[in-house]
């Protein structure tokens, strides 16, 4: 999502509005007293090289398709090894984007890609958020940099650097997670940082299910039990037929404890419909 600023000439059109005023002529459009002119922002697709707005008919592709709104989850860091250690006293946040803010009180960790790049950018407030490259230049075509379209990296990092991280989630039941590898995500939507919440995502329940039952699968990426074992499903949402683990119901139900498994059971079926 990227917004675009939408500017009237407040001045030629105040100005004429006065000059019909002192002539005794009533401006051709109604106006209010103070002749104030108002400008704003919107939503829309924005081309950071064209410098401006990419409607429907000017693009080669993607006609009809608009911006989508997320919700920025904040994840604060609470300890910064290795490449992270000069932001070391700062506000550093892992950013994932959800559509479904209302399951953060069941987040059991955070996921990231990890042959995934990062950057830790700074924000206008002074925080800093770990996000993909492509998603800072939403930031920034957004308000949250001091220059519009100009985004500032302090490190770049990859997600491997990220792995094992201690964080803080905002309303969740554990006091601490950690932050997972998932090798699904695309760092072509969101912010390439996924907040997880396995009552409610199948895919997260299974792949924290998948690091819990396999520590050596879960030891190449530097992930121990400590990270994985003490953190339960948290119902939240009551689902008629469902029960309130609405994710490890239906994963249990189809047989999916892997990515291989819910792929081989996906084809079979369609095959069987």
């Amino acid at each position: 999502m990227i917004y675009v600023e939408y500017m009237l000439n407040i001045y030629v059109i105040t100005n004429y509005v006065e000059e019909r005023r002192n002539s005794n002529q009533s401006p051709p459009f109604p106006t209010t007293q103070s002749t104030t002119v108002l400008f704003g922002k919107r939503n829309n697709v924005y081309s950071i090289l064209d410098g401006q707005v990419c409607a429907d008919h000017d693009r080669s592709e993607g006609e009809g398709i608009g911006p989508q709104e997320y919700v920025i989850i904040k994840l604060r860091v609470l300890e910064f090894p290795g490449k992270l250690a000069p932001l070391k006293g700062r506000d550093v946040f892992l950013a994932p984007a959800t559509l479904r803010p209302e399951t953060m009180y069941g987040q059991t960790n955070c996921f990231v890609l990890p042959n995934g790049d990062y950057g830790a950018y700074e924000m206008e407030s002074g925080e800093v958020f770990v996000i993909s490259h492509r998603s800072a230049k939403g930031f920034a075509c957004q308000g949250y940099t001091k220059e519009f379209a100009v985004t500032k990296c302090l490190l770049d990092l990859s997600g491997e650097d990220l792995l094992g991280l201690p964080l803080k989630c905002p309303h969740a039941v554990y006091d601490k997670v950690y932050t997972l590898p998932l090798t699904t995500i695309s760092m072509f939507k969101g912010t390439g940082v996924v907040t997880s919440v396995p009552s409610d995502a199948p895919d997260d329940y299974v792949s924290l299910q998948m690091l819990k039952d396999k520590p050596d699968y879960a030891a190449k990426f530097g992930i121990t039990p400590e990270m994985v074992l003490p953190f339960d499903v948290v119902p939240i949402i009551e689902i008629e037929g469902f029960g309130d683990k609405a994710a490890e119901f239906m994963c249990k139900v189809s047989e999916c404890i892997s990515f291989t498994i819910s792929i081989i059971t996906n084809k079979n079926n369609k095959n069987h419909h």
